[in-house]
């Protein structure tokens, strides 16, 4: 009979209580599969609850003994103790109990002590009370390991008295500590030999060669030790420690090893990883083969990107084997079936069939393809394609050459993409440079339509990665200054309403500067002139896009260049009067110029276009006043925008925390007596755009701002006003008030 049959047997028994028939199947099952054992306590928990624990006890040591016999002993002690908890009268429990126990500890010298001390030598006593003090022995014998979660970290017991149940352990912070034999359950945490703190601790040179030359092996020390299961940063922080005591690895040793262990873990057949950047990893009950583990992770995928992403990840770990793709195939295929029409998983489980060859990938490769030249949303379709495939879908679409497939490139640059950007080129450079000259003249005279195309145009344009023939005219500079624009444009709204999408862009671009130790950006700023190193310094300073380290290592640059470079403005306060190509500004005073310019571009241009295609529309334009008229808003819009453009460039944000009151400079409010009028006046001295006389805020342009600036308190000066010559005494100076330097924008 099978051990099906047997549980169904029980299973019967125990619903009908037909207790007879239950200890029949029950010792004809023991005596054919012992090693089932897990089960039979459960029936045991069973018979307990229809108050049949002196049979449930029974049947337990006859389970027991088959087990002793089979040298199944951790099993054998296991059910002992669910025939204890069924019933301690069991008769011939206790003869069980010394025979297991002596099985599995008969090389411990002091086994004969403990069973003394603990009762079980004699034939009376509560039996389940002498097994919890023999295990209490047990556990704490010489030579054990221990941890001490109250501070003393790991130990190891190095001294047993079985006599005055005292035993003496080392800790790390503590040497030599005596514990009670009856305290230490409670204080203490028994650690088998091979747990990972024991290895770090007690057999360090073992680890460090484990690690070296086995790293999934560290992984099952750890999970064993951890109940299983753990997230990879737990196993990070058990190998990398900022206390050298703990720590066997530094932070830059785990990335290399840790490429290396995820190439084994992924081969390991006990062991499962889950998803993300620190993932579940767990052992699992039962082995798989590497076959049937790829198989499960794709499976788990609802996404088929995603799955697609993970046999990726296997082929590349394990290499194409003909038994991989005849595993791994199948799952595609069946996920396949789920999209019916044109659908972005489906173009990427094509490609991923095309990708295992044969028949099947030709058939799957030409689908693709099929389903690339007929779609009406190009971008849709293969916008959440893998880096790869979106390049490879390009790539198809110019071998299609259907009507207007050139057009249909160039819409795709609309999606910011650099890596489609890279094919889109290549595929249009000999066949439509014009196309491309277009688009990039629109991209460079509006960087902020599409910053992440406008980040990879401009690496393009310093690496020489885009022809200059597709961009006449560009010049380095030009692209590289609208770039640093665009950054403390960007830096300046991530202050105001943060944007992840932004965020990450600005990520980029540090990176973009930093990239391989800003050779880049070293090489552009090497060969410029003193005048433009001291433009582009300046730019850099008062960028919001930067963090402090990024701009920090930018100025460097730019300083090693140019020596003789006078940088002592680079930190410390707002001093003095402010360099002729810098305008400060409250962020209030941006926000408001901002706003102007996106009504201009946004809003006046596309009507004055309107009105300029209308006019023309009425016939001749040599003698038509309407056109002629809107020609001339057109220029006067223009010339705005160009003087904003420029203004917003030279703009630097105050900052209060930047501002001294030691004499009067931009962010100050100043107390003055008119010692010609004699009279006491006060003003704020903040930027042009700010300036708001009627409530005692005046630019440091205008000609009081100018007379004062750089005056300490006592001073006087004399100004040229309209009335005539005005001389005031600069009485005190104090920081203009907080909110008119870092005021809440209204963003409506």
């Amino acid at each position: 009979m099978s051990g099906e049959a047997f549980r169904s047997r029980i299973g019967s028994a125990l619903s009908n209580r037909d207790f007879g028939e239950v200890e029949a199947a029950w010792r004809e099952y023991v005596s054919v599969q012992p090693e089932d054992y897990a089960y039979l306590i459960g029936v045991s928990a069973q018979l307990s609850k229809y108050d049949k624990g002196g049979l449930a006890g029974e049947l337990c040591v006859t389970l027991s003994t088959a087990l002793l016999e089979k040298d199944n002993v951790e099993a054998a002690i296991e059910v002992t103790h669910a025939a204890l908890k069924a019933s301690q009268r069991t008769e011939g429990l206790r003869e069980m109990v010394r025979a297991v126990y002596q099985k599995a500890h008969g090389s411990n010298s002091n086994l004969d002590t403990f069973m003394e001390k603990s009762g079980l030598a004699s034939d009376t006593g509560g039996l389940r009370h002498q097994v919890d003090a023999l295990e209490r022995y047990l556990s704490f014998s010489e030579g054990s390991y221990v941890f001490h979660p109250g501070g003393w970290g790991y130990g190891e017991v190095v001294d047993f008295d079985p006599d005055d149940e005292i035993m003496t352990v080392d800790f790390q912070r503590k040497k030599g500590h005596n514990i009670k034999l009856l305290n230490a359950p409670k204080i203490l945490r028994r650690l088998q030999p091979n747990h990972i703190g024991v290895y770090k601790h007690y057999r360090r040179d073992e680890l460090l060669e484990i690690i070296k030359e086995n790293p999934a092996q560290v992984f099952h020390l750890y999970l064993n030790s951890y109940g299983g299961s753990s997230k990879l940063k737990n196993v990070r922080e058990e190998l990398v420690s900022d206390n050298p005591a703990d720590a066997v690895m530094s932070k830059t040793d785990w990335s290399k090893w840790w490429t290396k262990a995820k190439k084994a873990l992924l081969t390991d057949p006990q062991i499962k990883i889950g998803k993300g950047s620190t993932p579940l990893i767990e052992l699992r009950e039962e082995a798989l083969t590497i076959e049937q583990e790829v198989a499960e992770k794709m499976l788990e995928e609802v996404n088929g990107i995603r799955q697609v992403a993970v046999g990726r990840e296997y082929l590349r770990t394990l290499g194409v084997s003909d038994t991989l793709v005849a595993t791994i195939r199948p799952v595609a295929q069946e996920t396949l079936l789920r999209f019916e029409e044109a659908h972005p998983e489906r173009v990427a489980l094509l490609y991923f069939i095309a990708d295992l060859k044969g028949e099947e990938g030709a058939r799957a490769l030409a689908e693709a393809t099929e389903l690339i030249d007929t779609t009406e949303d190009l971008a849709e379709l293969i916008g959440d394609l893998d880096a790869a495939d979106r390049k490879r879908a390009v790539s198809h679409v110019a071998k299609v050459k259907n009507d207007g497939w050139q057009e249909d490139l160039v819409s795709l640059l609309q999606t910011g993409d650099s890596d489609v950007a890279d094919a889109v080129q290549e595929s249009l450079v000999q066949s439509r440079p014009d196309l491309l000259i277009k688009f990039f003249a629109d991209l460079s005279s509006n960087p902020g339509s599409n910053p992440n195309l406008f980040l990879w145009y401009t690496k393009g344009i310093m690496t020489g990665s885009i022809p200059e023939q597709l961009v006449p005219g560009e010049k380095k500079s030009a692209v590289l200054e609208k770039l640093l624009t665009l950054t403390n444009t960007i830096g300046l709204q991530q202050k105001r309403v943060p944007d992840p999408d932004l965020k990450e862009w600005l990520r980029l671009l540090r990176a973009f500067f930093t990239s391989r130790r800003l050779k880049t950006f070293r090489g552009f700023v090497e060969g410029t002139d003193r005048s433009y190193g001291k433009y582009l310094f300046a730019k850099i300073q008062r960028n919001h896009g930067f963090t402090e380290q990024t701009k920090s290592a930018l100025l460097d640059v730019i300083e090693a260049e140019h020596s003789d470079l006078h940088t002592s403005q680079r930190k410390g306060p707002v001093t003095a009067v402010p360099a002729g190509d810098v305008i400060y500004t409250t962020l209030r005073g941006y926000h408001t110029k901002e706003l102007e310019l996106k009504n201009l571009v946004e809003v006046e241009v596309p009507a004055n276009a309107e009105d300029l295609g209308r006019a023309a529309s009425f016939g001749d334009i040599s003698e038509n006043a309407e056109y002629s008229a809107a020609l001339e808003k057109q220029e006067r819009i223009m010339t705005r925008v160009r003087e904003l453009r420029e203004s917003l460039d030279k703009a630097r944000i105050l900052d209060a925390g930047e501002v001294t009151t030691e004499r009067v400079v931009v962010g100050t409010r100043v107390k003055l007596r008119n010692l010609t009028k004699k009279t006491e006046e006060s003003y704020s001295l903040l930027g042009p755009w700010d300036a708001d006389v009627e409530n005692g805020i005046i630019s440091y342009l205008s000609p009081v701002g100018l007379g004062l600036l750089g005056k300490e308190a006592g001073a006087n000066a004399e100004i040229d006003l309209p009335e005539g010559r005005v001389e005031y005494q600069v009485l005190t100076i104090d920081l203009a008030d907080p909110a008119l330097l870092q005021p809440e924008v209204d963003e409506s």
